[in-house]
């Protein structure tokens, strides 16, 4: 028999672990459970600041898991909604300032052509500006104002849309 004999023989002798009443087990759960709120709690806050890198524990898998795994679940989406509206806004932008382009080059040589035709008009005729060179000056006014627009939505896609696009308000 090789067993150490400070060791009472296997079962016997033990007695079992001391219980802690129930109301301090209770109390440790009521702890634990406080715990894991808070840190859902931080969680939602650093999301709804914008920092869609936060994420919750998922650990235990009870009901307090269950919901950190849906606020990651949430964070992801919000990200990947974000992404592809960046990305959409991206291509917009790109899609849109060639058209401008062309026009703006259109414009420019019409503009030309009006000019050209004024200084080749008679001594006496009126070199005033004509209808169609006063619908160019504003047909390009609009251009600018289109070029304008999608450099706004080229720096919201960049810099993020938060802090170039007007909000919204709540009016009460």
């Amino acid at each position: 028999d090789r067993r150490n004999p400070a060791q009472p023989a296997s079962g016997v002798g033990l007695k079992p672990a001391p219980r802690r009443p129930l109301r301090q087990r209770l109390g440790e759960l009521d702890w634990l459970e406080s715990e894991a709120i808070h840190i859902l709690r931080e969680v939602a806050a650093e999301l709804s600041l914008g920092d869609l890198s936060a994420r919750a524990p998922v650990e235990p898998a009870d009901d307090l898991g269950a919901l950190g795994a849906k606020l990651n679940a949430m964070a992801d989406r919000v990200q990947r909604v974000l992404q592809a509206q960046k990305d959409l806004l991206a291509g917009v932008s790109h899609e849109l300032r060639s058209p401008l382009a062309r026009i703006e080059v259109a414009l420019e040589l019409i503009r030309i052509e009006f000019e050209n035709s004024r200084a080749a008009a008679p001594d006496g005729q009126d070199r005033r500006q004509s209808t169609g060179e006063q619908l160019l000056v504003e047909i390009h006014e609009e251009v600018e104002l289109l070029e304008r627009h999608i450099g706004r939505l080229l720096e919201a896609q960049r810099v993020g849309v938060d802090r170039v696009l007007p909000q919204r308000a709540e009016i009460s």
